[in-house]
């Protein structure tokens, strides 16, 4: 089977704000960020279900879980019909009650 990956509009947000915050300390930085973020997202096409559960959402409805690049969390949850849907990047160094269901 094929998987697809698609980004939901508030974890491209995230990841914008990602991006802005490691350039404050050198472009190059924010490059390296977000190449080692995509390289862990591209794992997940071969293997969707690679990632931990996040145990903060583990009440949900869906099952969600992230891989871990640097001090990044990407939070995602794996649909049936093969498409992986990133949710969410969380900086774990925040207070972990930041990661807002409602926002995922």
């Amino acid at each position: 089977m094929s998987y697809r990956i698609i980004w939901t509009a508030f974890a491209q947000y995230q990841l914008e704000l990602v991006y802005e915050f490691a350039c404050e300390q050198s472009p190059s930085y924010g490059d390296k960020v977000i190449e080692g973020i995509d390289l862990s997202i591209q794992q997940l096409l071969q293997f969707p279900l690679s990632g931990a559960i996040e145990q903060r959402l583990a009440n949900l409805a869906e099952e969600y879980r992230f891989v871990v690049y640097s001090y990044f969390k990407v939070i995602y949850r794996f649909e049936p019909a093969g498409v992986i849907v990133i949710v969410s990047v969380f900086d774990t160094r925040q207070d972990p009650q930041k990661l807002e269901v409602g926002k995922v």
